[in-house]
């Protein structure tokens, strides 16, 4: 039977796709304007180029409590004939091809899943590929969204501006830090931005990760996912930047240490570093990262720019470019120039 291409991303404890027809485009989650609907899976609007976008909260449409929203978190916009909405997603992955013959109804397994209103949603448990939950007909909580009455409340309470937000009671996330509120609202005026169809084409998406305290951005047409490092055995015979083997969902992945080829100390690997999976030329690596700082982020070509001599420490030779990220700069790697002459493929090396 002929696979089908789903997207796929996580959401607490559980990673889900999508068919990816569905998914329009993903942004990191900004700060959005509450509102009161009849709708209680709801969580608000935000202003996308000029359009009222409603944002919804999958959990809530699980039947599963809400959890506070985090600057890590994207919004993943779908779209359905002439109705669009948003979900908000922990992380977001690559696409995965699925054959119909993988996918089964069974769902005792995960039993996050709660709720009498998750099998309406749910289409079906795929038992490979880390059990993948299948997002069901999605076109019928899409269009189900009532647009009209939520402007009325947004034109009538938030008068002047409709998006902006104007009272305590309305804060979105109000437990999150001084510094967390200011990206989330640096991200809604970004959004706000009318942007033609050839500039969407240009953006080119990016994971940002850390390393020894330095922004590093990576082409997200490598990266796969991210995971936690767990069960790593040694590899006999290898150079300290291959790290050992690790087993993800089955799948032997070798994780290695890019800080060496960039001149970074070797500092101890510590305990919450988490693992890039990057897919180069049907290479599975797994890369160790200090933290993940934005899961994807678009740059403008007019915000990548050349590396002066002497700007950053760093090896050179492995970088693209540098670009601004909230008051910061970003290096970007060239990851496949890495694999190539870098020494990051085992079977090179042994």
């Amino acid at each position: 039977m002929k696979e089908q291409s789903y997207f796929t991303f996580r959401l607490n404890n559980s990673i889900y796709g999508i068919v990816t027809g569905y998914v329009e485009e993903v942004f990191p989650l900004p700060e959005l304007t509450l509102v009161s609907s009849t709708d209680r899976n709801l969580v608000g609007v935000v202003n996308l180029r000029g359009e009222m976008l409603p944002v919804m909260d999958l959990n809530l449409i699980l039947g599963m409590p809400s959890p506070d929203y985090q600057v890590t978190d994207s919004i993943l916009v779908l779209r359905w004939e002439y109705s669009q909405v948003g979900i908000i997603v922990n992380e977001v992955y690559q696409e995965r091809k699925i054959s119909p013959d993988q996918i089964t109804t069974e769902l005792s397994k995960h039993q996050d899943v709660a709720g009498r209103d998750s099998k309406k949603i749910i289409a079906d448990l795929l038992r490979r590929a880390g059990d993948i939950l299948i997002l069901n007909n999605p076109e019928t909580w899409i269009r189900s969204v009532e647009m009209e009455p939520i402007f009325s409340e947004i034109q009538n309470n938030y008068p002047g501006d409709p998006f902006q937000l104007s009272n305590q009671e309305s804060i979105f996330c109000p437990n999150a830090t001084p510094e967390e509120r200011i990206i989330f609202r640096e991200r809604s005026d970004n959004l706000k931005a009318a942007v033609n169809s050839q500039e969407l084409k240009d953006l080119k998406p990016i994971a940002v990760i850390v390393l020894n305290d330095n922004l590093f951005g990576i082409d997200l047409g490598v990266v796969r996912e991210f995971t936690d490092i767990s069960r790593v055995t040694p590899i006999p015979c290898c150079p300290k930047h291959i790290i050992g083997n690790m087993n993800l969902r089955g799948e032997i992945l070798t994780l290695v240490d890019l800080r060496g080829l960039l001149t970074l100390p070797m500092n101890p690997i510590l305990e919450g570093y988490k693992v890039m999976v990057v897919d180069f030329e049907g290479i599975v690596t797994g890369v160790i990262v200090a933290e993940v700082s934005e899961a994807m982020l678009f740059l403008k070509p007019s915000e990548i720019m050349s590396i002066p001599i002497g700007i950053h420490p760093f090896n050179h030779r492995y970088l693209q470019g540098m670009a601004p990220y909230q008051e910061k700069t970003i290096a970007i790697l060239d990851l496949p120039k890495m694999f190539l002459e870098g020494g990051l493929i085992v079977d090179e090396v042994v």
